[in-house]
């Protein structure tokens, strides 16, 4: 990393939301040294950490609830780690959570 808040331009990926045109999602790339140890919300405190599997973007709990609506019927011992997700019904799709509900926001990059 060259400095402490030193992202490149072509590291950072503009999204927008087909439910609120409004509110632009924005991305970056974040790359650490295996030894860095850092605090990610002291360093981004408006920020949430999300994941990227081709073009869904998913946070961990958001994927947790996913998973367990995919598999209603055996709640009480569902090792999430050992589920596999269908990913391309997932594209093009921020997966969250709002409390409780699980939330799946169509987005689109915009170049």
């Amino acid at each position: 990393m060259e400095g402490k808040h030193d992202i490149r331009k072509r590291d950072i990926f503009r999204y927008e939301q087909s439910e609120d045109v409004s509110t632009d999602i924005l991305t970056f790339r974040f790359t650490l040294d295996t030894n860095d140890n850092i605090n990610f919300n002291k360093l981004f405190p408006n920020a949430m950490l999300i994941h990227k599997k081709g073009d869904a973007l998913y946070t961990i709990n958001g994927l947790n609830k996913l998973i367990e609506s995919e598999n209603e019927g055996s709640m009480g011992n569902l090792n999430h780690s050992d589920i596999k997700i269908d990913w391309s019904k997932y594209q093009n799709n921020l997966i969250m959570v709002d409390g409780e509900k699980l939330v799946l926001n169509t987005i689109e990059r915009i170049v």
